[in-house]
């Protein structure tokens, strides 16, 4: 991969506000912000210098925050995280080459949270290596996250082509096959790309909805401020829920 200076991206989020008016920045589009931790460090410090008060938000792994990173980041204007943390079963978990463990995210979550900054979990169902009762474990370690984490995402294993998962699918090597979905069905949330040897035609999705409302449903406060937020990615998290109430029904 390669970087841009930390001043060129100071620099990009500069205009962004002072020229375009941009009231929030993402740095969903760089996979994992900060990945190196002295180029992240140089971006908080240099929105610091600048008097760059807007809010940012960011994607990154467990296992590069600490309460030192995140206090910079929250000073600087962090408002989110979003943490990819796949499944809640340490075997499927060591199967995706994470290189993380669980105990390891809840740190992660707990740290962010203490730290003033809202996070939301992202979980892939129908891994290789999943079956019903891994699903479960992972409901339960989602549920019991829901005191550190505002939002959960709940989607279902989309194999592109490219992946190792794809080219095991096509080589029929392991749990996942290829459905043979036209390309607009390639949807993390439809579940409709591939098929798991493991779980009946639906029951991925099933699952999918019961996770989404036993994290929502089980806290009325989460459910409460998902229904009155304006926040872009509460506002999408609701209507995937309902959408999915729509296709069971």
């Amino acid at each position: 991969m390669r970087y841009k200076s930390p001043e060129r991206v100071v620099d990009e989020v500069e205009r962004a506000v002072r020229v375009h008016g941009a009231r929030e920045i993402s740095f969903f589009s760089a996979g994992s912000f900060p990945l190196n931790r002295k180029h992240g460090e140089a971006v908080c410090r240099g929105l610091l210098a600048r008097g760059l008060r807007v809010p940012w938000l960011t994607g990154t792994r467990a296992d590069l925050v600490d309460p030192e990173l995140l206090a910079l980041m929250k000073e600087s204007g962090c408002v989110y995280i979003s943490l990819g943390i796949e499944t809640g079963d340490e075997a499927v978990l060591r199967e995706c080459r994470k290189g993380v463990t669980l105990e390891r995210v809840e740190t992660a979550l707990r740290q962010i949270h203490e730290a003033g900054i809202e996070s939301e979990m992202c979980f892939i169902l129908g891994l290789p290596g999943d079956t019903p009762a891994t699903l479960r474990r992972t409901a339960r370690f989602a549920a019991r996250m829901g005191r550190y984490a505002e939002l959960a995402n709940f989607a279902i294993l989309t194999p592109f082509p490219g992946s190792r998962i794809y080219e095991d699918a096509v080589a029929g090597r392991g749990d996942i096959r290829i459905t043979g979905a036209p390309w607009c069905d390639y949807s993390k949330h439809g579940g409709l790309a591939a098929r798991h040897k493991a779980f009946a035609p639906g029951q991925l999705r099933r699952a999918q909805l019961a996770m989404y409302l036993r994290f929502y449903l089980g806290n009325p406060a989460k459910l409460a401020r998902l229904l009155r937020s304006r926040n872009f990615r509460e506002i999408l998290t609701l209507r995937r829920v309902l959408a999915l109430l729509g296709r069971i029904a």
